[in-house]
């Protein structure tokens, strides 16, 4: 049989905003020192992304190789207007313009273990209701599956303060190391 390779044109994914940002002042600038200062400011910004990166793989690593002592888990919503119900491959106004269920997507890729998939109704309120939601059905997931948690978990979120890194998400997570459901998070 034959295969076809299609390569996009461009990347579906966001570009980050600082590199956009610096980018542009470098080009714009005439000044030498301006850029100089520009391009290492853009250099260091790529080395920290570097490490943040490399931390990452290593935790993965960890987890994929001591399941007994570390689990590792990357929590994330997906762009929530692609999933509406019903979803229809092929794509008119006739099909769209119609009603449709917003439905948001939560995914937990759990490194070396299975990956998870929930959906939520629109009714529901996003946030950190869904993120701990998700953990929690997460963490319950692998215990019945595996009979126990590890000792340590490695947890990867987004950077937003609306659903990941505010003060609700961070009480529980104390609360499960104050439990002792795990030593370290």
């Amino acid at each position: 049989t034959e295969h076809h390779l299609t390569v996009r044109k461009w990347l579906p994914f966001s570009k980050c905003t600082f590199c956009e940002v610096v980018r542009t002042q470098i080009q714009k600038t005439k000044d030498k020192q301006e850029k100089l200062t520009l391009t290492k400011m853009q250099a260091a910004h790529v080395l920290g992304v570097r490490r943040e990166k490399r931390s990452y793989y290593t935790r993965r690593t960890l987890a994929k190789l001591h399941p007994e002592e570390y689990i590792s888990i990357n929590i994330d919503a997906a762009n929530q207007r692609d999933h509406w119900l019903p979803y229809f491959h092929i794509r008119s106004h006739l099909r769209t313009d119609g009603w449709r269920v917003p439905i948001h997507l939560m995914g937990a890729l759990v490194h070396g273990r299975v990956p998870y998939c929930f959906l939520i109704s629109d009714h529901c309120k996003q946030g950190h209701n869904a993120s701990i939601e998700t953990l929690h059905r997460v963490l319950l997931a692998e215990m019945d599956r595996a009979g126990a948690l590890p000792p340590k978990m490695f947890l990867q979120m987004d950077n937003t303060t609306k659903s990941n890194k505010g003060r609700y998400l961070l009480g529980w997570l104390g609360i499960l190391v104050a439990r002792g459901v795990f030593q370290k998070i």
